[in-house]
């Protein structure tokens, strides 16, 4: 089979437009990678940046933990010198009842004492 030299320059020009078909698609295959790469470490950043969004959660809720305890603190600590007032209150009012009673038992037998010595 003889190839004439028309045929052999249009077979030439065939592989060389393939040729360039070829290396075309190898440049986009190996951009198409390293797109494929970029995404993968894009999902392992992603991940990290997840795991790390966990923690800071875990974080919020110990330091509302935190805060509802010491807040609890505080308020006790608030509520002290009120409690002692009214415990003291409470005490003086025992002792002026118990000042009156007394007062008035007194005055009583008081009064007893001199009507029966009359």
């Amino acid at each position: 089979m003889d190839v004439t030299e028309k045929e052999f320059y249009e077979l030439k020009a065939d592989v060389k437009s393939q040729n360039e078909s070829i290396n075309n698609l190898i440049a986009r295959v190996s951009a198409i990678e390293r797109k494929q790469e970029h995404l993968c470490e894009i999902s392992k950043s992603l991940s990290l940046m997840a795991q790390s969004l966990k923690h800071v959660e875990d974080d919020i809720v110990e330091v509302k933990d935190s805060q509802k305890s010491l807040t609890t603190k505080v308020s006790e600590i608030e509520n002290a010198p009120a409690q002692e007032t009214l415990a003291n209150i409470k005490k003086v009012k025992i002792a002026a009842v118990t000042a009156v009673a007394t007062m008035l038992a007194t005055g009583v037998v008081g009064i007893i004492i001199v009507a029966l010595s009359k």
